[in-house]
């Protein structure tokens, strides 16, 4: 199952947005409200979703300043990747997009679909209102 989110801009340079995002340590803010358990280093994470086992995600590949490949770190009982892809579009101006691509089962799709939807989409919105002066 693929999933792409909604385009964004975010009013930053590319490289400080690539810079936030490469870092686990820098997102649990992203989830604070959504997840327990939150525990993150530069390159991996892990942490708890309501009524679901630990998660941990791993930084799998990354182009600096333009993409981020995000991957579960083996031990999910789904295969899936995430992928942010960032163009910068004006000297602070910055393209956002997410791709998520999962290896969910036929009975399972329409349950997961739109909340993967709504995650992709959230994350970008998120972005685009994050302040990156940090």
């Amino acid at each position: 199952m693929e999933i792409s989110s909604k385009s964004g801009f975010i009013q930053q340079q590319d490289e400080k947005v690539f810079n936030f995002l490469s870092d686990f340590r820098n997102i649990g803010q992203l989830f604070k409200d959504k997840v327990s358990e939150w525990e993150a280093t530069e390159k991996t994470c892990r942490f708890k979703v309501q009524n679901y086992p630990v998660l941990g995600l791993k930084i799998a590949d990354v182009e600096p300043n333009h993409l981020i490949k995000i991957t579960e770190d083996g031990q999910s009982p789904i295969k899936f990747t995430i992928v942010v892809n960032l163009k910068l579009q004006a000297p602070q101006m910055t393209n956002v997009q997410i791709n998520i691509n999962a290896d969910v089962p036929f009975m399972m799709k329409s349950m997961v679909e739109k909340p993967l939807q709504m995650f992709a989409d959230g994350v970008v919105d998120f972005l685009c209102a994050y302040n990156y002066e940090y």
